[in-house]
Formats: C-alpha cells, sequence, structure tokens
C-alpha cells in the first residue's frame, strides 16, 4: 500500500477510536438524569395507568434511556467515522492531517445522520418483557411483529399484557416480543423459513403464536411488466409511489394476503394455534384511502386464517370503532401522508429518549387520538390492543 494510503487509513482509524471515546465517556451523563414518577400532560398528572396494566404514560426510565444513548452514540460515531475515513482515503484533495478539513467532513456527517441514528438505536434496544432468545424452552405467547411489537417507539402491548397477568397474580409463563422495527413481511418469509420463524415455532406456547406484520410489511412484492417480482416492502412505501408506478392495489392485496399466509404456514410448522392480528391503520381519518386499503387488508388476513385453520385478532377494526366514537367530526381527523410522518418519526425517540416525554405527552401536543406520529401509538392504543388480544388469547380466563 503507498505511504499516502496508509497515512490515510491511519487517521481514519483514529478517528474512529477518538470518536468511540468520546461517546462512551458522554453516556455518562445519561445515568445522571433524574428520574420522573409522573408525567405532566396538560393540566393533569398522569400516574401509571392502572387499567392498562403498565406505565405506558409514564416517561422512559433512566436505565432505558441510557441503553439508548448508548446504541445511539455507537451508531452515530461508527456512520461518521466511517465516512470521514473514505473520504480521506479516496479524495485526494481531503488533508487528514488538517483537523479543520476533518471537521468539515465530520460535523455535516454528523448532522445529516443524527435523525437515522436515532430510529435504528431504537431498534436495537432490548425487547420487553423478554426476547425470542430468552424464551428458548416455553412461554406463555410469542408474539413476531414489527415496531407496533417491540415498543420501542411505540406503546408496547406485550408489556402491557404481561402486567395484567401479573397484576392479576396469573403465572402463565413468559411473554416473549419478537418485534422489530422496520421488519419486512418479506424478511419472515422465505424457502427455507427465517431463523426468526423456525425459533419461533419451535417455543411450546401455552396460549400462543401472535403475528402482526403489515403497518410497514403488507405490500411485499410488486408485480412487473415482465410478470417477475421486484422487492416492495411496506405499505408506506406503497403509498409514497406516484399512482401510475404502482401496481393495481388487487395486485398488492393478494401478494400480501400469499406472503401472509406462507407465514402463518411457517409459524405453526409445529402444531401451535396462531393468531393471526390485522394492523391498526395509518392515520386517524377515517375517509381516506389509507383506511378502506386498511380494511381490505384486514379482509384478506380474516380469510387466510379461516383457510388454515387460524385465530383471528380484529385489532383494525377496533382501533376504527374507536376512533369512530371518538371523534366529533372525522373531516378534521388527520389523514396520514410521508411529509407528515417522516419528520415526527425522525424526532420521536429524541423526545421519547433525550427529553424524557412520555408518548400521552406527545400524542396530546400533536392533538392526536390513537397515535403519536400518524404510524405509531400511544397508552390508548395499548389499552385497547391489549383488551383485543386479551380476550382472543383467553388470557383473562386463565387460572392464577
Amino acid at each position: 500500500m503507498p505511504d499516502c494510503l496508509r497515512w490515510r487509513f491511519g487517521i481514519a482509524i483514529g478517528i474512529g477510536i477518538l470518536t468511540s471515546h468520546l461517546c462512551s465517556c458522554s453516556l455518562a451523563w445519561g445515568h445522571f438524569l433524574p428520574a420522573r414518577r409522573r408525567v405532566e400532560v396538560g393540566r393533569k398528572t398522569l400516574d401509571k395507568d392502572a387499567t392498562s396494566g403498565v406505565a405506558s404514560v409514564a416517561a422512559a426510565n433512566t436505565e432505558r434511556c441510557g441503553e439508548w444513548q448508548q446504541e445511539l452514540f455507537r451508531i452515530w460515531g461508527s456512520v461518521v467515522a466511517l465516512w470521514t475515513g473514505l473520504d480521506c482515503v479516496l479524495d485526494p484533495g481531503v488533508r487528514p492531517e488538517d483537523p479543520a478539513a476533518l471537521l468539515k467532513i465530520a460535523l455535516p456527517t454528523a448532522f445529516l445522520v443524527a435523525p437515522g441514528a436515532a430510529v435504528a438505536a431504537c431498534a436495537r434496544l432490548k425487547p420487553k418483557p423478554i426476547g425470542l432468545e430468552e424464551g428458548m424452552d416455553s412461554a406463555a405467547v410469542v408474539f413476531v411483529g414489527d415496531s407496533l411489537t417491540q415498543g420501542t417507539v411505540s406503546a408496547n402491548v406485550v408489556e402491557v399484557l404481561a402486567d395484567r397477568c401479573k397484576r392479576r397474580q396469573q403465572h402463565l409463563g413468559d411473554f416473549v416480543n419478537a418485534g422489530l422495527n422496520f421488519r419486512a413481511l418479506e424478511d419472515v418469509v422465505t424457502d427455507p423459513p427465517a431463523e426468526l420463524m423456525k425459533t419461533a415455532a419451535k417455543i411450546r406456547c401455552s396460549h400462543g403464536l401472535v403475528l402482526q406484520l403489515g403497518s410497514n410489511e403488507s405490500s411485499a412484492f410488486t408485480v412487473g411488466q415482465t410478470g417477475q417480482t421486484t422487492n416492495n416492502k411496506d405499505l408506506i412505501r406503497y403509498l409514497s409511489v406516484p399512482e401510475l408506478l404502482r401496481p393495481t392495489e388487487e395486485e398488492w392485496l393478494q401478494n400480501y394476503a400469499k406472503l401472509m399466509h406462507q407465514a402463518a404456514t411457517q409459524l405453526g410448522c409445529n402444531g401451535g394455534k396462531v393468531f393471526l392480528v390485522s394492523p391498526p391503520p395509518l392515520g386517524e381519518a377515517l375517509s381516506s384511502p389509507e383506511f378502506r386499503l386498511g380494511a381490505e387488508m384486514a379482509r384478506r388476513i380474516e380469510l387466510v386464517a379461516t383457510e388454515l385453520g387460524c385465530s383471528y385478532v380484529p385489532l383494525y377494526e377496533a382501533c376504527v370503532a374507536y376512533l369512530a366514537a371518538g371523534q366529533k367530526d372525522p373531516t378534521t381527523a388527520s389523514r396520514y401522508s410521508l411529509m407528515d410522518f417522516l419528520p415526527g418519526l425522525c424526532v420521536l425517540p429524541w423526545r421519547l429518549y433525550a427529553a424524557r416525554q412520555s408518548l400521552s405527552q406527545i400524542q396530546e401536543e400533536q392533538g392526536l387520538d390513537l397515535t403519536v406520529d400518524l404510524v405509531h401509538f400511544g397508552h390508548c392504543y395499548a389499552k385497547l390492543a391489549a383488551d383485543v388480544l386479551e380476550q382472543k388469547l383467553g388470557l383473562a380466563e386463565s387460572k392464577p
């Protein structure tokens, strides 16, 4: 390797090491922030929600905030150091021995990647109550899903159910959270089955295996003019593509139902009882095209459940009923749009884990009834979803 390249690689590695050390040191501040046991929302102070069984209205605790900060700085520092190092190596005009030149690269990069790093850090937080690797032998229920299941940028429904059973002194086993932000249905439906599905299917569940994928994962494949399939991962992306470039809704829904059929078959391959959950809607405008598509998705999931002998969980329908009962003027309800959602998503982790706002506080400030950013949900949804799942899973009737 030429001496100039060795020098630039050395500088890049040095930047990476220095960034890592600085990030590690800066984590300490998160552990000294005062714990907030109650959160002011409007003129009311919300304590632990006794009806939902979890402090879903409370801000993230110090430990959770510290975990998020650690993941954030790890991702943030790695990306900035890598980009700066590559620029030093590939751009002859950059002088790596000049700190000012490095800062001209590193600072704009840090600013640009901060929103993505914050959201990505949420996906790396430890699942609660427990993750898939911790519930290998037996469990009460295993939940496979996306960010609405993982519960790091949305209310944690799995934790709500576990807390309810704990309060009733029911010793049913573990509630396993196998949710992951950004997960696509095509990620779990492969041939042979993905490791996630094989692992989940092996767990002996006393009450069943719950599959909820659709808010981010429903479009699955786009059928092109050649008849071949190309990746088109999610409903959000489907709606963001110009209408002329989309597949027809019927093609899209058929492919979604096909993949849901495969996923349910793989999850129940060892004889476990599978529950298919209709994903909640995007936005809060009942008359919007997003709600119409959501209703069609729910209908297809119900057909798949009937065909396979699975249980159907009508979560979409419950959300629609809740919104319909609470909206005085449906015409003023917030409709989903990509341009409204993305800024809210980028800011959401900072509000939750840096500013330590609660989901209830964010929801009220946004003027929303069920969601916090038109896609992710607050504590009212957690209670609603827990009610529906509790009934379908038969948790309330189970003996302590």
